[in-house]
C-alpha cells in the first residue's frame, strides 16, 4: 500500500460510476452495525403511513435513491408503487423490485402533483431546501422519512475543514427546525452506523470516503497520517469506520 496506490484508487471512483462504486465500497456491500434499527425506523416510518392514509399498499417516492434502493431492496411488500428517483442514470441501471418505476430527474415540486404520494423516503441525500416540495407531494397524514449523517469518520479521514463540520451541524439543526414547521408528529432519531471491513484495503477506503464525501485529493503528508490511523485500528484483519446520523420520521 502507498500513495500512488491511493491516487490510481482515487483517479478511478472519480467518476460518475465510479462514486456509486465509492458508496458501495463503504456502505453497501457490507451489512452495517446499526443495519437493523435503521431498518426498523423506516419499517415505523411506512406503518404510519399505512394508517395515516388508510391505505395497505403504498404510493412511494425513493427520493436520491442511488443503487442501494432502500425501499424497493427491503420493503416492497408495503407498496404499490415505489418511485425511484435520482438524477444520475447509473444510478438507476438495475430496478430490485417489480414495482419499481425509474424517474431519472433532479429533485424538484414538479415530478410529482400535489397530494399524489403516501410515502416519502430520503435517505441520507436530503437537503432542506427539498422539504417544502416534499410536503406538497405528500398527502394528508402521509409519511416522510429523511436521514443524514452528522459527525464521524468520514470528516477525521478525510481533507474536512473546520469550517465544512460547522457548516454541516448548522444545517442538521435547520433541517430540523424546517421539518418542525412544515409537519406534525415529528420523530428526531440519533443513531451510530457502523462498518466492518474484512481484510481491508486502506487505500480504497480513503479514496472511497474522499470521492463519496466529494472532499478534496489527500496530499501525501495527510495520506500519511491518515493511513496510519486507520491501521491502527485494525483488530483480527477487521477494521470498523463509525459515523453517526440522524434521522427524522414526520406525519403531513
Amino acid at each position: 500500500m502507498s500513495y500512488n496506490e491511493y491516487l490510481n484508487r482515487s483517479k478511478e471512483l472519480s467518476t460518475q460510476s465510479g462514486y456509486f462504486k465509492a458508496v458501495n465500497t463503504l456502505y453497501y456491500d457490507r451489512g452495517f452495525e446499526g443495519f437493523q434499527h435503521y431498518k426498523n425506523l423506516i419499517k415505523i416510518s411506512l406503518e404510519k403511513a399505512s394508517k395515516g392514509t388508510d391505505r395497505r399498499k403504498l404510493i412511494a417516492a425513493d427520493i436520491c435513491c442511488g443503487k442501494t434502493m432502500w425501499i424497493s431492496r427491503y420493503f416492497p411488500n408495503y407498496c404499490k408503487t415505489i418511485y425511484c428517483v435520482d438524477k444520475n442514470k447509473s444510478a438507476l441501471s438495475v430496478l430490485p423490485s417489480s414495482n419499481c418505476i425509474a424517474i431519472n430527474k433532479a429533485v424538484s415540486n414538479h415530478i410529482f402533483p400535489k397530494n399524489s404520494l403516501d410515502y416519502i423516503y430520503c435517505g441520507f441525500g436530503g437537503a432542506e431546501e427539498f422539504i417544502g416540495d416534499f410536503h406538497n407531494m405528500l398527502k394528508p397524514k402521509g409519511c416522510i422519512l429523511i436521514s443524514k449523517v452528522v459527525y464521524g469518520d468520514d470528516i477525521r479521514f478525510t481533507d474536512y475543514s473546520a469550517r465544512k463540520v460547522l457548516d454541516r451541524r448548522r444545517k442538521i439543526s435547520q433541517m430540523t427546525k424546517s421539518i418542525k414547521n412544515t409537519f406534525k408528529n415529528v420523530r428526531v432519531a440519533r443513531m451510530s452506523f457502523g462498518m466492518t471491513y474484512k481484510n481491508p484495503d486502506t487505500d480504497k477506503i480513503l479514496a472511497a470516503l474522499e470521492v463519496a464525501w466529494k472532499t478534496k485529493r489527500l496530499g501525501q503528508d495527510q495520506y500519511s497520517r491518515f493511513s496510519k490511523a486507520l491501521k491502527s485500528r485494525i483488530k483480527n484483519n477487521r477494521l470498523t469506520i463509525k459515523q453517526n446520523g440522524i434521522i427524522w420520521i414526520a406525519v403531513k
